[in-house]
């Protein structure tokens, strides 16, 4: 609950709602001391609306993506602290003039400060004010400033220390940049531990190497020898010792293909069949020997392993299986130490051995680029304050705008200004709707904006190179009768960008008065359209029967003495009677206007109000219930006032089509249907007998009998004496 204030707040009365001016210094000084009952709204999205989202994001402190009322009080308290008059909130100018900076007071001078400074890396330092353009280009503030408070170094930066230099230029090639605020690529103390970090790593790696690389700089292709031949020698030495334990698997382990084979002469060297066979003949020693009588298919990788691995470490002796097992195993501890982390995988292993030890030798070297990171940071404060110069020019622009929009609706309801959550204007059915609030799910939004009692209609929006965005939109003035899903028309966002605009989802509700008062007379019509289609319908498919019969069968012979009936007798009463009734009902009617005597138009008004009396009633009382809330709640927003949308701010929101006032106009169209042209002529020439009719009755009802004017009264009847 706020505190109570000394301070006079002014209410004003606008849309039926009490809403607080917030215009001085002393009305945002005292912004936390208004009642949050007479605040219009409790929250509003960060996304989705025409205001600086980077504003937004700055006064949602706890990044839920809402502004709430703690987070604009204390948005607004802020800027109060740093500005000699508050009340240039009001304003929104993007340009903040130093001399509205309070340096009186400490974060006022610190922020001054900071603005100078930014002005003078600008090349710009006798400027008096300072723009939201100017303390955005980080790049032009810190081009040619060595400490910019962020920790990050760039090569350049240690230009007078070369081997310092070297070191950042080799850590960012191995670990990648951090970018600096000036732009430039640079390492920062993280980057610098983990380059020195894998340097160690890697080093420590290279040693060990020594002990594994049994071959030493010809270790590498020895394992590539022995592992292209490994498996077929380990399968060789199974079936050697297969055939040592029982001598009859010894043809099986040694088979080979002879003249008599159907696979004789059908094999080429590189087929599987031939690289499936042992690697040679099984001897009684169990001793490989590859200098002669190989597989063909395996010629070459045995070569090779004699010459890269066998014969450097055992001379020409045969393989045995003791030996083979061994070089196996220094294979394999070969490849695991390959596969450690800190070998060739290693970020840093792109570097040479030699300067990796030079970099971890060069103590000095690495100590100034620690110095240098350390000198960066010192100056983390200023920058902060170069950070804050930022948030006061954006709350100096933005934050009037904000409260208008949030404490109170002072912008939606000026027609020169339109809400932050008014996205542009929608041309359809030769009207501009401007009530065009950014939803993110029509059907969604759908469900609780309904209760707004609001004719809404729903668009998708497209245009080249953007997403998709979709709007509800309040029609407020005209009719609904062409507002239909699958229509087209064009959008306006507030940026003067056109989109095409296809209406997806219609929600049905009283538009206007006038709608309401000619909606019977056009169901009645519709009514009676309905009935006469659907009884040409039923006439044109008995018609389509009959003569569909008369062409498929013959006519049957006449009966003598018997004319053919044309007309059914039935139809023409039923025809005769219905008329009559008409004519009856229309005759009373008439007769009952024309008893009325002066009377007589007040009649006509009876009967007009009796037939659309009840809809106007009716849609009357929905539209004083018409409310912006529903639309915004489901949008996002919480609405603590109730934002009514009455018939003349309808009319504001909604604009019809109308000509130009010095525009000139002609009614004669050349392409217009001549019946159109008797029809019209007709109905004025019915309106003039009526008029005359009712004119001559109201006159005969003024100059009755008696007047001099009417025919002398009958004579009195004889006397019978």
């Amino acid at each position: 609950m706020a505190a109570p204030s000394a301070h006079r707040w002014h209410l004003y009365r606008l849309g039926g709602l009490d809403q607080a001016r917030v215009a001085n210094a002393d009305d945002y000084r005292n912004l936390g001391n208004l009642d949050q009952k007479l605040w219009v709204s409790l929250a509003c999205p960060v996304h989705g609306l025409e205001f600086d989202e980077r504003t937004l994001a700055l006064i949602d402190s706890d990044q839920d993506g809402r502004v709430r009322p703690p987070e604009l009080i204390a948005a607004v308290a802020w800027a109060c602290e740093r500005l000699r008059d508050p009340g240039v909130l009001t304003a929104g100018s993007p340009t903040l003039p130093l001399a509205a900076i309070d340096a009186s007071r400490p974060a006022g001078a610190t922020v001054l400060a900071a603005a100078k400074r930014i002005l003078d890396n600008l090349g710009t330092p006798e400027a008096t004010s300072i723009t939201l353009a100017e303390v955005t280009d980080t790049k032009r503030i810190f081009a040619h400033v060595a400490r910019n408070g962020d920790g990050i170094i760039t090569a350049g930066s240690l230009a007078a220390t070369p081997s310092a230099a070297a070191i950042v230029a080799d850590a960012i090639a191995c670990l990648g940049p951090v970018d600096d605020r000036s732009g430039g690529a640079g390492v920062n103390s993280a980057t610098l531990d983990g380059f020195l970090a894998a340097c160690t790593a890697h080093a420590a790696w290279h040693d060990r190497g020594a002990a594994v690389s049994f071959l030493g700089a010809r270790t590498a292709s020895a394992v590539a020898a022995v592992q292209a031949i490994r498996a077929k020698i380990d399968d060789w030495f199974t079936r050697a010792q297969l055939a040592v334990f029982d001598p009859r698997l010894s043809a099986a382990a040694d088979r080979t293909l002879g003249d008599g084979d159907p696979l004789a002469g059908l094999l080429a060297v590189d087929t599987p069949a031939v690289v499936n066979l042992p690697l040679r003949r099984i001897t009684a020693d169990g001793l490989l020997d590859l200098s002669g009588g190989i597989n063909p298919a395996w010629a070459g990788a045995a070569t090779r392993l004699l010459s890269d691995a066998w014969v450097p470490l055992h001379g020409a002796a045969p393989i045995d299986p003791v030996r083979w097992r061994g070089l196996c195993a220094q294979v394999d501890a070969w490849r695991a130490w390959q596969d450690e982390p800190a070998g060739p995988a290693s970020p840093v292993a792109r570097l040479d051995i030699e300067r990796i030890r030079a970099v971890l030798a060069d103590g000095p070297a690495v100590a100034d680029v620690r110095t240098a990171i350390a000198a960066d940071l010192a100056v983390a404060n200023e920058v902060t304050a170069i950070v804050e110069v930022e948030r006061l020019v954006r709350y100096h622009r933005d934050l009037g705008i904000l409260v208008r929009n949030f404490v109170n609706f002072a912008d939606f309801y000026d027609p020169g200004k339109p809400a932050v959550f008014q996205s542009g204007s929608l041309y359809l059915d030769q009207r501009r709707f401007d009530l065009c609030v950014a939803v993110a799910d029509p059907v969604a939004h759908a469900g609780l904006a309904s209760l707004s009692r609001c004719f809404l209609v729903y668009c998708k929006c497209m245009r080249a190179g953007s997403p998709p965005r979709f709007l509800a939109v309040a029609a407020t003035q005209g009719d609904g009768a062409y507002l239909m899903v699958g229509r087209n028309g064009v959008f306006y966002d507030r940026q003067g960008s056109d989109w095409d605009a296809t209406v997806v989802k219609v929600v049905e509700a009283p538009i206007s008065v006038a709608e309401a008062f000619i909606s019977p007379y056009l169901k009645f019509l519709r009514l009676v359209e309905e009935q006469f289609s659907q009884r040409a319908g039923a006439i044109g498919s008995g018609a389509e029967q009959k003569l569909l019969a008369a062409a498929t069968t013959l006519p049957a012979a006449p009966v003598p003495g018997q004319t053919p009936t044309k007309i059914d007798v039935g139809t023409v009463a039923a025809f005769g009677v219905a008329f009559g009734a008409l004519a009856t009902f229309l005759g009373s009617l008439f007769a009952t206007l024309v008893g009325l005597g002066p009377w007589l138009p007040i009649g006509l008004a009876g009967i007009i109000l009796a037939i659309s009396g009840p809809s106007m009633l009716i849609a009357w009382f929905k539209l004083r219930q018409r409310t912006l809330g529903p639309i915004l709640e489901a949008a996002g927003w919480a609405i603590n006032g109730r934002v009514k949308i009455n018939l003349k701010l309808g009319r504001s929101l909604t604009a019809t089509a109308a000509p130009p006032k010095s525009a000139t106009r002609s009614l004669i169209d050349p392409f217009a249907d001549p019946s159109s042209m008797w029809q019209a002529w007709t109905v004025r020439a019915v309106i003039l007998v009526a008029v005359l009719v009712i004119v001559w009755y109201l006159l005969a009802a003024l100059h009755g009998p008696g007047d001099g004017e009417g025919p002398p009264p009958p004579p009195p009847p004889p006397s019978s004496v």
